[in-house]
């Protein structure tokens, strides 16, 4: 799921209403007698007495909001009828309801006499559990009103047989929301004509309000839908459509569209849409690939740049994961008032309108760049989350984190030098993000993840970024290639199925164990994970001395935290990139790490790793003088990372404002982005903190000037005018102290 945009689970709306009984009837005969049936056919009529009261619960606690686990899915049988009109004049006419019926067929493996299944927002009616030969298991006792889990509760008066294999069938009913489920969205395709579609979002515990089911993203399963739908609307869903016919409800005519059996899927990747759009199609021999839209967005091309791209990205992934695209074919549909930016669905990948649709004439370079990259991003998922998926939402990062970094790589193959940047998108924002105590851990204890709301805190930017940075520091510690092995025998081994986060290192350790590379990588890469924050390495030069610490704009804020920091060190006069594991607090002192009196030492090459680095002031003031007399001697990431380390420092006290500007003198004659990026967001900060003395009625005239002649200037005079402001703050240092000062003391309540 695309990072910018998550869906709420919070209950939505009221319970309900109940269906007409009639209806029911009609479309249960529909299903029961016009399609091909459920593997053993079950009674029609409910058997057993209500009750109002739960089922006792026997497991611990802790785990309390957690399906118990004594029953595992292996398929689902699921007719689902819309009763959506896709273009209706009178939106009052317009009908939100949908109903049908599931059957599950799942496996006993501890033995129980009780059936929990999640449901939520939906009226159910129970037909009836049998055994593997259609003998009824008879019921006790049943509770179709979900608790605060979401669990309906039936209690079976026999003990299941533990590898038994059971069958239960439940009648729902239900009603579209605007968030999550079974959405309704409204579009107009002219002036005057009002559409409607039906499209899910399932992500994370949702697929309870679409039909009951076993919701946990480690209760994979094979689910087999059949949609009914109004005449003249199409159906797709995530497999390819294997039958369609139509039947008459009440003199008014119905397709029904019968989808093939998906692969082994969690709930939460399982989708369907109701509609009316066209598609632009290319057939790529494994898999066909179509790119749906509003048909006037079709025809205008504005979906042809993301249906170009998608090909090329999809390639990419196969090549690098190791493992060809499982499916026969690729939806992407354009959704109108879309809140996510994407879906990752396996098969059938919505995105927001605005997000898959280019238009050359009218977009910007930007807007083409994100239309790539969220495309990137959920292709990326179509293995890590879809093939395989992590247990349980504590470690939901072993998805969103890899993509997220991922994307980057498969971005640079269609738009060339883009990877680069995750340093300005994920890697600086999280390190600005954790400096202000605005942290998690990437990975929580499974115990601390349990009800909808906890799930739903976890899509947040550490999982996302700083899982992305965490995932790239480790790449580059072991290098690319060793990396890559490593993920291709993990993706291998468990495809179709869920891991944990130690089965990812395992994998990587055999790789290591197999390359030149020595690292620990569980025991690195934990320190990570589970703790917050990162820290400041600091090198003192003269000595060979190396500590670390944990860094915080509020010093005494930190935590006694220690990590293993992977460092790649270079010294002038060399290209040579030395590697080095930090374990302890320190300092301890390394030869590595000391530098005789013409030569400089540059840690965290290439800003690969996650956290900042602090110079005795000898090597700072050779840094600078290399910058200035040479930039290109230091690799252009790195001048970005010493920039933005130079001006947080400062803020800390750590060292002086005016060597942070320093920092940014060369940059009249460095033409890359990212240090720019950098050093004019720091700059910004700058500013914000001088707006409340008497220098920035000034600063802001010389701004204004500035932007109001940049048309009758050279380059090079533009440039000189951001020195000229540069020289100004230096020349007032000791107000620009002050401020600083004054933040690190009061804190920054306008930042």
């Amino acid at each position: 799921m695309s990072k910018s945009v998550y869906v709420s689970k919070a209950a939505a709306g009221a319970t309900v209403a109940v269906a007409a009984l009639a209806l029911l009837a009609v479309i249960g005969l529909v299903i029961f007698h016009h399609i091909r049936i459920q593997e053993c056919p079950l009674p029609l009529s409910p058997t057993v007495m209500m009750s109002t009261t739960p089922a006792p619960t026997e497991y611990p606690p802790s785990l309390y909001m957690r399906l118990p686990g004594d029953l595992i899915p292996e398929s689902y049988k699921i007719y689902l009828q819309t009763h959506l009109h896709t273009k209706l004049d009178n939106l009052d006419d317009q009908n939100y309801n949908f109903t049908g019926n599931c059957t599950v067929k799942f496996k006993c493996v501890n033995a129980t006499n009780t059936i929990y299944i999640h449901s939520q927002q939906l009226n159910l009616n129970l037909i009836g559990v049998t055994d593997e030969h259609g003998k009824e298991m008879p019921v006790h006792h049943v509770n179709l009103t979900e608790d605060e889990r979401d669990f309906v509760v039936i209690e079976l008066v026999d003990t299941l047989i533990v590898d038994g294999l059971y069958y239960l069938s439940l009648e729902f009913q239900g009603e579209c929301y605007d968030i999550g489920g079974l959405s309704v969205r409204r579009y107009t395709a002219d002036i005057k004509d009002k559409r409607y579609l039906a499209s899910t979002q399932l992500e994370s515990t949702v697929a309870r309000r679409v039909f009951p089911c076993f919701d946990e993203p480690a209760m994979k399963a094979v689910f087999d839908f059949t949609i009914i739908h109004r005449k003249g609307s199409t159906a797709l869903s995530n497999m390819p459509q294997k039958a369609q016919m139509e039947i008459d409800i009440d003199g008014e005519k119905w397709s029904i569209t019968e989808f093939y059996p998906t692969i082994k899927s969690s709930t939460y990747i399982l989708s369907f849409v109701v509609f009316d759009f066209d598609s632009k199609e290319t057939n790529h021999g494994r898999y066909t690939l179509k790119t749906w839209a509003r048909p006037e967005v079709i025809a205008a091309g504005y979906a042809d740049y993301a249906h170009s791209v998608t090909s090329d990205i999809l390639h990419f992934f196969e090549e690098y994961c190791g493992i060809n695209y499982p499916l026969s074919k690729l939806d992407q549909v354009a959704l109108p008032e879309f809140g996510a930016n994407a879906m990752e669905n396996w098969g059938l990948i919505t995105y927001a309108e605005r997000t898959l649709t280019y238009n050359a004439a009218m977009s910007s370079l930007i807007e083409k760049e994100l239309t790539a990259s969220v495309i990137a991003h959920e292709l990326a998922h179509q293995w890590f989350g879809n093939l395989v998926t992590m247990k349980w939402w504590n470690d939901l990062w072993l998805k969103e984190g890899f993509a997220t970094y991922l994307s980057y790589l498969a971005l640079d193959k269609v738009e060339p030098n883009m990877k680069d940047l995750i340093i300005v998108r994920e890697v600086q924002r999280m390190l600005d993000s954790e400096s202000r105590g605005e942290s998690q851990p990437v990975a929580q204890k499974e115990e601390e993840v349990q009800s909808s709301v906890d799930i739903a805190l976890m899509y947040s930017p550490i999982v996302y970024s700083k899982g992305a940075a965490l995932l790239r520091m480790l790449s580059e510690s072991l290098a690319q290639n060793v990396f890559q092995r490593g993920l291709q025998t993990y993706l291998k081994m468990y495809q179709y199925d869920s891991v944990g986060a130690q089965d990812l290192w395992v994998h990587l350790q055999r790789a290591v164990d197999n390359s030149s590379v020595h690292i620990p990588v569980a025991a690195v890469m934990e320190t990570w994970t589970q703790q917050v924050g990162y820290p400041l390495i600091t090198i003192n030069t003269m000595s060979g001395e190396v500590s670390q610490k944990h860094f915080r704009l509020q010093p005494d804020s930190g935590h006694n935290l220690t990590w293993q920091v992977p460092i790649r060190v270079m010294k002038s006069g060399s290209e040579d990139i030395a590697f080095d594991l930090l374990s302890v607090e320190g300092p301890e002192s390394k030869p590595l790490y000391r530098s005789d009196d013409s030569e400089w030492i540059l840690a965290n090459v290439n800003y690969t790793g996650y956290y900042r680095v602090n110079y005795d002031p000898e090597n700072w003031g050779k840094l600078i003088q290399q910058l200035e007399t040479d930039h290109q001697k230091i690799p252009v990431l790195s001048r970005a990372q010493l920039i933005d380390d130079a001006f947080y420092l400062a803020r800390t006290k750590y060292v002086n404002i005016t060597l942070a500007l320093n920092t940014i003198k060369h940059l009249l004659k460095d033409t890359e982005f990212i240090p720019w990026d950098t050093a004019t967001r720091n700059l910004k900060y700058l500013l914000l903190m001088l707006d409340r003395s008497e220098a920035y009625g000034p600063i802001q005239i010389k701004e204004t000037q500035q932007e109001n002649s940049l048309n009758k200037f050279s380059v090079e005079e533009c440039l000189e005018r951001v020195q000229n402001n540069i020289n100004w703050v230096k020349e007032n240092k000791q107000t620009v102290l002050q401020w600083f000062q004054t933040e690190r003391t009061h804190g920054n309540s306008k930042a």
